[in-house]
Order: structure tokens, then sequence, then C-alpha cells
């Protein structure tokens, strides 16, 4: 249920100095139920936006808007995380990045709950909360800290799930790629 953010902002600053409100939970929706893909047409109805979207799996139909024509292309992840989310963990964010011609011009990540945010764009540098980002100087592979997905990468054989990763110092899954991907840009793992 989308909601206007200016009604979000006067429900939380009322909430603030309402003894009342103190210690409950109150859920914000606007008056239309709608889904990922309806709120995407809306906004590019609204916008007259002709670009290609291409939304992550979960967010069904979101590739068949825009003109296919268009040279741009808008990738969307607006959950990424999914699974930690629903199990009340910290690590979820959104991702967000644009293409012209199927080159990559700019990108964003936030991961609310550790107040992370990460952006780039081609030529002009790559940031994490302002700042410049830091790679980690590493030595070699068997140096190498490397974050993915394990369980996307698993192949089931006898009832066994099977994981192939690269000889490296170690591997970690935070189940979310944006923090997997920030953990790099501020210069805790190597890659991904």
């Amino acid at each position: 249920q989308p909601v206007y953010v200016a009604d979000v902002a006067e429900a939380i600053a009322r909430a603030t100095v309402a003894p009342e409100a103190a210690g409950r939970t109150f859920e914000l929706g606007g008056p239309a139920v709608m889904t990922f893909e309806d709120v995407l047409k809306l906004i590019r109805r609204e916008t007259d936006l002709k670009h290609k979207v291409i939304a992550i799996a979960e967010e069904e139909g979101a590739d068949a808007l825009g003109d296919p024509k268009c040279p741009y292309r808008w990738i969307i992840d607006p959950l990424d995380g999914t699974t930690n989310f629903v199990h009340g963990k910290e690590i979820f964010g959104s991702i967000v990045a644009v293409e012209k011609d199927g080159e990559f011009l700019a990108g964003a990540m936030n991961l609310p709950l550790l107040r992370h945010e990460y952006w780039g764009g081609k030529g002009e540098g790559a940031f994490f909360n302002g700042n410049p980002v830091l790679l980690r100087e590493t030595r070699d592979m068997a140096d190498a800290v490397l974050s993915c997905n394990v369980r996307l990468r698993a192949k089931e054989s006898d009832g066994k799930l099977i994981v192939t990763v690269p000889p490296c110092g170690s591997v970690e899954n935070c189940g979310c790629a944006a923090e997997e991907l920030g953990s790099v840009l501020r210069g805790g793992n190597d890659g991904v």
C-alpha cells in the first residue's frame, strides 16, 4: 500500500510527541493496495518514463515495462536480503543501477538499519557514507576473503548440497548482495 512520504513524516513527528504512542507499532499505508508491478506502471505513467526496467527475480512482471528501443535500462532490487528481512535481521537493503546500451552508468545501495549508503557513477568514483571507498590490499588468493550466496551456488548430489569455492582465505555468506558488495567497498572483503 504505497503512501505519500510527507504523510509518513507527519505521522512520525506526531508519534514522537504523543505519550500514548510510546512502545506502539504503527502500520502506515495508503488507500490503494498495489503490487510492485502496479507501482512501477504508475511511476512510468506519471513521469512519462520510457526507460526499460529490469527487476530482480522476486519482482515478477517489471521486466516487461518500458520501451524496448530505449538505450537506458534500470535494474532494481527493492528488497535485497529478503530472507534476512523476514527473519528480523538487520542485513537487508535496496539496490538500483542504470545502464545505457549495456554499459553501467551509476548505481546505489542502501542498508537502512546498518546506516550504510553506497553510490557511484562512471568516471565519478564510488562512495560509502559520503567517503571514497577503500579497497583491501590483498597479497594473493590465499589471503583473499570472498563473499557469495553459498546456497545459490550449491548443487544437490545424493541429497546433499555441494558448494564449490575458489581456493582462498575465507568465504562468507551474508544473505544480502548489498552487504557482500558493501564489505568489499569498505575494505573488509576482497570480492564477491
